[in-house]
């Protein structure tokens, strides 16, 4: 199973497809296997220190707060977790899975008001109207869509983003790979199966089994790694911080070329 979407030919055509979708499409970037609406205000992330916190259960095993960062970017049922729903997340990619009129997913917003990515979704085309109203109140909101996509969720299509904004430092956390698929033992373990944002959550992609599992991750995490640390052009200094736990499998890479400094390893613990 490929890592990389078959129908996202080029830069070009994915363009072309953002902009039939969504309203606020005015200022289209093209870039190497992504392409997104630019902000002004994502020119305040060059040269920075962002931190993704993604859904995995390392987001809730290390304290991943007490590093010094510049801006969080997250995704999802973020806003449920004990530790992001009362600090400002400055990008918050918003999936086809959220609800968007939630009173919990409302009250965050209204109180931090992050910068709303959405992606190439089904669900969108139903709900153009309510997108272009949405816009002309809150014009925080953006696009993007990315080559890479597989079976390994939203974070690894956040960290493509975050790269494109060239930051100086990105860290990031709960980027671990399957529900309950240990790197330690190579199997998984649906009796503990860990979810940072929606405790009780259990459902894997689609024709992930039990038995192959372990498989298609370690298969999808090389591609990915592979991808950034050989084909993508960029000078942005990487920290798994999840690297110590039972089911991330970013770590079987980063410990190898980007381990994390003892210093970073004590704040974290």
């Amino acid at each position: 199973m490929d890592l990389f979407d078959p129908q996202f030919t080029t830069e070009d055509q994915s363009a072309k497809e953002l902009k039939s979708l969504f309203p606020f499409t005015d200022n289209i970037k093209k870039s190497l296997g992504i392409v997104y609406n630019h902000l002004d205000e994502f020119e305040k992330f060059k040269d920075s220190k962002i931190l993704i916190v993604g859904a995995g259960p390392s987001t809730n095993e290390v304290k991943w707060y007490n590093l010094e960062y510049d801006y969080i970017f997250s995704l999802n049922h973020f806003y449920l977790n004990s530790d992001l729903k009362n600090r400002k997340v400055d990008i918050a990619v918003v999936g086809g899975e959220v609800d968007y009129q939630s009173d919990d997913f409302l009250n965050y917003v209204n109180a931090f008001n992050p910068i709303l990515m959405f992606e190439l979704h089904s669900k969108w085309e139903k709900e153009k109207t309510y997108l272009r109203l949405l816009h002309e109140n809150y014009p925080k909101l953006s696009c993007f869509n990315t080559r890479v996509y597989g079976k390994i969720g939203g974070a690894p299509r956040l960290l493509m983003l975050a790269l494109e904004m060239k930051p100086k430092e990105l860290y990031f956390v709960g980027l671990d790979g399957g529900p309950g698929v240990s790197v330690k033992t190579k199997s998984m373990n649906t009796n503990d199966i860990k979810h940072s944002f929606q405790p009780g959550k259990n459902n894997m992609a689609w024709e992930i089994t039990e038995s192959n599992a372990y498989d298609i991750y370690y298969g999808q995490y090389e591609e990915l790694w592979n991808y950034v640390l050989n084909v993508l052009d960029h000078d942005t200094r990487l920290y798994n911080l999840g690297e110590n736990s039972e089911y991330n499998f970013s770590s079987i890479w980063s410990k190898e070329h980007f381990p994390l400094t003892e210093e970073i390893q004590r704040k974290i613990i």
